[in-house]
């Protein structure tokens, strides 16, 4: 509970001093008295700090007033610390049709062309963990090209290592002869800034509400924050679906099941070593040491999130002083974050459905920019409904800006 900390105006009522035998208050002396300036500047002012430093000590003690290192400090005590600055993660498709086998090695280094807006951003490769001795990617013939798909993360943490669809196109150095074609058929929109006070706080609430075991909040504590060999979170959302008492949901093995589990690695789906992975954790060996997640009897399917396209194509209306340029990178930037931070679409235990995208929230987002005045959307113009184990992301991102 708050101190009620006085002002000094009310410290100075409450000085009451013995004079000429009668009590006189401080206020009723003159604004030149010498006693009067003493006291102030001596007594009042000291005292106005310390009540400031008691008020501040007892914020800073409870995790919902908390703030910055202090608030570091509380949340220690439970084991948890705040998230650094998280790299943007996504997929490249490499090809060619020379029918030549193409190896790419971890740490290749690829990269956007710079443009007006933006500068150049560095991706290296991840280790394949399907070779978990040397890491190497190798093609294999998709669609009558030899073909490779291997997993990049942003050389530049948090949300400036994000890029739009189809902007990774070259390799940093060499050039490879069997490498013709390389993009990124999806956004990279997964890049975090250094966790918040507040989003700190929202996870240790869900850290409170895990502790018990097979809910569903223990169950997606867990899953969001699951490190892997790498020591990477790779789970970004989770979905949950659940029987509702008559009959069970039916499965990809046939089996029916009690639960589904969605997840998604930031690129709106999952590979299928880390569904694996994560079915593991889920049904657990009945051992201490993996117990597993879902309720005893609780048969549970894990499976990976498919991406649901979103195009948005909108105009706005900026400020004089305003840089068109700037603007609509900034626009770009907050709309692709919107849709990237949505979740898996699945249903709440109260019925709401999440991971839906909202148009008057992203509406918000933008004409939350500085300097952006009025926003017209042509695509969407009302909410779009996102399917149960379907993740929005953004594709093609189209923003004119003019200036009043």
């Amino acid at each position: 509970m708050p101190l009620n900390i006085p002002t000094a105006a009310e410290q100075r009522n409450r000085v009451i001093l013995r004079m000429l035998a009668r009590d006189v208050a401080l206020t009723d002396l003159t604004q030149g008295s010498v006693l009067r300036i003493l006291l102030e500047e001596m007594g009042i002012e000291e005292f106005q700090r310390l009540y400031a430093g008691l008020d501040r000590d007892q914020r800073q003690w409870f995790i919902n007033s908390a703030e910055a290192e202090h608030l570091d400090r509380r949340v220690a005590d439970f084991g948890l610390i705040r998230h650094p600055a998280r790299a943007a993660t996504g997929f490249l498709k490499i090809s060619n049709t020379a029918a030549q086998v193409i190896s790419i090695q971890p740490g290749t280094i690829y990269r956007t062309q710079p443009d007006s807006t933006d500068a150049v951003k560095r991706y290296q490769v991840l280790p394949n963990p399907d070779d978990p001795v040397d890491g190497v990617w190798t093609s294999s013939v998709i669609d009558g090209n030899e073909t490779v798909i291997p997993k990049v993360e942003a050389l530049t943490p948090g949300p400036e290592g994000n890029t739009p669809a189809a902007t990774i196109v070259t390799l940093e150095n060499l050039v490879d002869p069997f490498q013709e074609t390389i993009t990124n058929e999806l956004p990279l929109v997964d890049g975090r800034g250094v966790e918040s006070d507040s989003e700190l706080r929202e996870r240790f609430r869900k850290f409170l509400d895990g502790l018990t075991r097979g809910t569903r909040a223990s169950i997606r504590f867990h899953l969001v924050n699951y490190v892997d060999a790498t020591g990477a979170r790779p789970v970004k959302s989770v979905a949950l679906v659940e029987w509702g008492g008559q009959s069970l949901l039916s499965s990809t093995t046939g089996l029916p099941v009690a639960l589904k589990i969605y997840i998604e690695d930031g690129t709106g789906s999952a590979s299928a070593g880390l569904v694996a992975e994560i079915q593991t954790l889920v049904d657990g060996d009945d051992t201490e040491a993996s117990p597993g997640l879902h309720s005893a009897g609780i048969p549970t399917e894990v499976l990976a999130a498919s991406p649901l396209p979103v195009t948005v194509v909108l105009r706005a209306v900026a400020r004089a002083d305003a840089s068109p340029s700037e603007v609509k990178r900034l626009v770009e930037e907050s709309v692709r974050a919107h849709i990237g931070r949505l979740p898996v679409a699945g249903q709440l235990i109260t019925g709401e459905l999440q991971g839906q995208l909202i148009h008057a929230q992203l509406f918000r987002e933008v004409m939350n920019v500085p300097g952006v005045l009025e926003v017209q959307f042509a695509a969407p113009t009302a909410n779009v409904p996102v399917p149960i184990g379907r993740k929005a992301m953004p594709t093609v991102i189209t923003v004119t800006v003019e200036t009043v």
